[in-house]
């Protein structure tokens, strides 16, 4: 049960530290990762439903996963809120205000045909 903890921290450790990361292509790398941590948590929970006795201290590691596991989720939501603040940012400098102080809707590009 143990290697299943460590596993699922050692696979969180890497997420976090794509989150910190200012390139989006770390995060879409680890994704993998993240699925495979998820899967090792579920696999614990079902071990211990099961009514396996678990090992000595493993509480302990238990406890260390549930910090990494908010470390990440806080990462996530400050991610989101960065995510939703440029966009804005970025459809605001495209299409400017509406009326009701959101952003404008962007306007599809026109072109112009001339021929003769």
């Amino acid at each position: 049960m143990r290697d299943l903890v460590d596993d699922a921290r050692r696979q969180l450790d890497r997420v976090r530290e794509a989150l910190a990361s200012s390139d989006p292509q770390n995060l879409a790398d680890v994704l993998p990762e993240l699925e495979s941590a998820v899967a090792s948590v579920r696999q614990l929970e079902q071990t211990l439903a099961k009514g396996e006795t678990p090992e000595a201290g493993l509480s302990l590691d238990l406890a260390a996963l549930a910090q990494e596991l908010s470390i990440a989720q806080r990462l996530l939501e400050r991610g989101q809120e960065l995510c939703c603040a440029r966009a804005i940012l970025v459809a605001i400098a495209a299409g400017g205000y509406g009326a009701s102080g959101q952003p404008a809707a962007l306007r599809p590009g026109s072109s112009i045909r001339i021929e003769g």
